[in-house]
C-alpha cells in the first residue's frame, strides 16, 4: 500500500516537472522569438543607415572627382596640389612644435601609432570608393610630387613661339614710338597755333587804328589762351580790365554828350506863308518858305548843340578833340546848364576836363602788346638757334 502511494506521488512529481519544463521551453521560445525580431529590426535600421551613409559618401566622392577632373582639364590641379602641400606642411610644423614641447616624448609615438591606425581604418573604405570613381589618369598620378618635378613636367616653349613673341613686342614698341612722335608733332603744332593766335591779337592791339572795344576783346582772348605762365596770365587779365574800364567810360561820355545836346535843342519856327485853296496856287506857294529868323541866343544854343554832337562822333571814332577846343566847349556847357537850373546847386555834367587819362591807358595797352610781341619773337629766335 505504501509502495503504491509512493509511486503515485512520484508520478505526480514527474508530471509537475514535465509541465514546468514545457512552460519554461515555451517561455524561452517566446523570448528567443522576441530577440530575433529585435535583432532583425536593428539590423534593418543599421542597414538603412549604412545605405544612406554610403549614398552620401558616393555623392561626395563623385563631387570631388568632378572638381578634380575640371581642375586637371584647366591645368590648375598641379599648382593647387603643390600649394596645398606647402600650406599643410607649414601648418603641421607650426602645430606640432608646441605640442612636442608640452607632451612627453614617450606619449608622442604611442599617439602617432594610434592616429595612424585610426586613419588607416577610415581611409581603407574611402580610398576604395575614390579609386572606383576617380578617372584613371588621376589615379595613376603620384600622390607626393615635388614642386621641382611638377615644374619639370611643364612642356617647354618652342623657339618659333618665342621668336614670334619677340617680333610682336618689337612691333608694339615701334607702334608706341610712332604714336609718341605723332603726339609730339601735334603738340608742337598746337603750340605754334597758340603762338600765332597770340601774335595776331597782339598786332591788333598794337595797331594805331584799333579801337578800345577791339583791344578789350583781344586782351580777353589772350588771357584765356593756354600756354601762358601765371605772370603773363595775370598781366593779360589786368590789361583786359583796364581796357574794359575805359570802354565803359567812353560809352558814358558819349551818352552824356547826346543827352545834353537834346536838352539844348532850339524850337523850330513854322512857315508863315498861308496855303491857298486853289491847288495850282498852293503848289506855287509851297515852293517857297518864309520863317522867322532865329534869335542870337537860339543861334548860340544851336551852335553849342552841334559841337556836342560832333564831339560824341569823335569819341566814337576815338579821334580826340583839341584840348583847348574841348575845354572851351566844356565851360560853355557848364555855364548853360547852370543858367537853365534854378538855385546854386552843384552841376555835374558827367564829362572829363581832358582826355589825357584815357589816352595814357590806351598807350599802356599798346605798349604792353608790343613788349609781348618782341618777347615772343626773341623766344622764337632762341628756339630756332637751339634747333
Amino acid at each position: 500500500m505504501s509502495d503504491k502511494v509512493e509511486n503515485t506521488i512520484d508520478k505526480k512529481a514527474a508530471a509537475d516537472a514535465s509541465i514546468e519544463a514545457v512552460i519554461a521551453e515555451s517561455a524561452g521560445a517566446e523570448s528567443s522569438e522576441k530577440q530575433k525580431k529585435t535583432s532583425k529590426a536593428t539590423s534593418k535600421a543599421t542597414s538603412k543607415k549604412s545605405s544612406n551613409t554610403g549614398v552620401y559618401i558616393v555623392a561626395f566622392i563623385l563631387l570631388i572627382a568632378a572638381i578634380l577632373g575640371g581642375l586637371k582639364l584647366t591645368g590648375q590641379l598641379q599648382p593647387l596640389y603643390a600649394s596645398l602641400i606647402s600650406s599643410v606642411a607649414t601648418e603641421s610644423a607650426d602645430v606640432v612644435e608646441p605640442v612636442e614641447r608640452l607632451v612627453p616624448q614617450a606619449v608622442i609615438p604611442q599617439a602617432e601609432t594610434l592616429n595612424t591606425s585610426a586613419q588607416l581604418e577610415h581611409s581603407q573604405p574611402m580610398t576604395s570608393a575614390v579609386s572606383s570613381d576617380v578617372p584613371s589618369d588621376v589615379q595613376n598620378q603620384p600622390a607626393d610630387v615635388a614642386p621641382n618635378e611638377m615644374a619639370a613636367a611643364i612642356p617647354a616653349v618652342s623657339d618659333a613661339a618665342i621668336n614670334e613673341l619677340l617680333l610682336s613686342i618689337d612691333s608694339l614698341r615701334s607702334t608706341l614710338s610712332q604714336l609718341e612722335e605723332s603726339q609730339q608733332t601735334l603738340q608742337q603744332r598746337l603750340l605754334e597755333q597758340q603762338r600765332m593766335n597770340r601774335q595776331v591779337r597782339l598786332r591788333w592791339i598794337a595797331d594805331s587804328d584799333s579801337r578800345l572795344a577791339q583791344m578789350q576783346l583781344a586782351w580777353e582772348e589772350i588771357s584765356l589762351l593756354p600756354g601762358l605762365n601765371e605772370q603773363q596770365r595775370q598781366q593779360a587779365v589786368e590789361m583786359h580790365t583796364l581796357a574794359r574800364t575805359n570802354v565803359l567810360r567812353l560809352y558814358q561820355w558819349q551818352g552824356n554828350l547826346k543827352k545834353w545836346a537834346e536838352v539844348l535843342s532850339t524850337p523850330v519856327h513854322e512857315n508863315v506863308l498861308p496855303t491857298p485853296e486853289q491847288p495850282w496856287l498852293a503848289w506855287i506857294v509851297g515852293q517857297f518858305q518864309l520863317r522867322h529868323a532865329p534869335s542870337q541866343e537860339a543861334r548860340r544854343l544851336s551852335d553849342l548843340r552841334g559841337r556836342l554832337l560832333d564831339s560824341a562822333r569823335q569819341l566814337t571814332l576815338q579821334t580826340w578833340p583839341d584840348q583847348s577846343a574841348w575845354q572851351r566847349l566844356h565851360a560853355e556847357l557848364l555855364l548853360q546848364i547852370k543858367s537853365m537850373q534854378a538855385g546854386d546847386a552843384k552841376v555835374e555834367i558827367g564829362l572829363p576836363v581832358d582826355f589825357e587819362g584815357i589816352q595814357t591807358d590806351i598807350n599802356t595797352l599798346r605798349e604792353t602788346a608790343r613788349q609781348w610781341s618782341s618777347d615772343v619773337e626773341q623766344s622764337n629766335v632762341q628756339q630756332g638757334g637751339m634747333l
